[in-house]
């Protein structure tokens, strides 16, 4: 799954079109491509650390203490997930309960498994202190491509990202360039075959004439190294 930072709605009015039962998937597909490249340009360089830590699944949805080295949901549906609770002692009998506590809005979290796969889920508010667990208030903002399968048990890596104090400055970046080179993919075929560009269009997407770091690549900078979460 792509989280992408604009809406087909948004590129839907740059490209004074609207959304159509008929183009939203061709819309959704330019969003993706562009967001794809923003994630390309700005991850986190190899090596930069992230805090990690480990615990055990627990499959039950009761909003409980699930014990040491255990972490549940509320939900069994991860894109329903509103609440993760944590007993902040890990699997390696670690009490991370100061760390835990300091968490905040906005943070983000990744479940990962030992393949890699993992969901993403992002802070709404305060860890809620319940005298031996947390309750984290969170919503699923991403996942990877090959969905992490939740079984009773398994170990899950737990990766934690602070992001800056700049956060809402760099989303609306992210947004705008979204949405701009959203607009490139969508005249991107007839600008190809020299027909008028901007018309309307179907089928699979020719890229660009123009590269993603030619056209956007310093506007990027700001967030280069400060906010990716590969």
């Amino acid at each position: 799954m792509i989280t992408a930072y604009c809406t087909i709605s948004e590129l839907a009015t740059a490209l004074r079109i609207k959304v159509t039962v008929d183009n939203t998937d061709s819309l959704q597909r330019c969003v993706d491509a562009a967001a794809m490249e923003i994630d390309d340009c700005i991850d986190r360089p190899p090596g930069d650390p992230v805090p990690l830590a480990g615990w055990l699944f627990d499959q039950s949805t009761q909003a409980a203490d699930p014990g040491d080295g255990q972490l549940r949901l509320n939900k069994t549906n991860p894109q329903a997930v509103s609440a993760i609770y944590l007993d902040p002692v890990d699997t390696d009998g670690t009490d991370l309960t100061v760390q835990v506590g300091e968490l905040a809005p906005n943070d983000l979290l990744r479940l990962y498994d030992t393949g890699g796969r993992f969901e993403q889920f992002t802070l709404t508010g305060p860890p809620v202190d319940n005298g031996g667990w947390f309750t984290l208030p969170v919503s699923r903002t991403g996942s990877s491509s090959s969905p992490l399968q939740l079984e009773d048990g398994m170990a899950l890596t737990v990766a934690v990202l602070h992001p800056t104090p700049l956060l809402v400055h760099q989303l609306a970046l992210a947004n705008r360039i979204n949405i701009l080179r959203g607009v490139e993919w969508w005249k991107s075929n007839d600008a190809a075959v020299g027909a008028a560009v901007g018309m309307d269009q179907s089928g699979v997407f020719t890229a660009p004439r123009s590269s993603f770091m030619t056209r956007h690549g310093g506007n990027m900078v700001p967030l280069k190294q400060q906010w990716g979460v590969a």
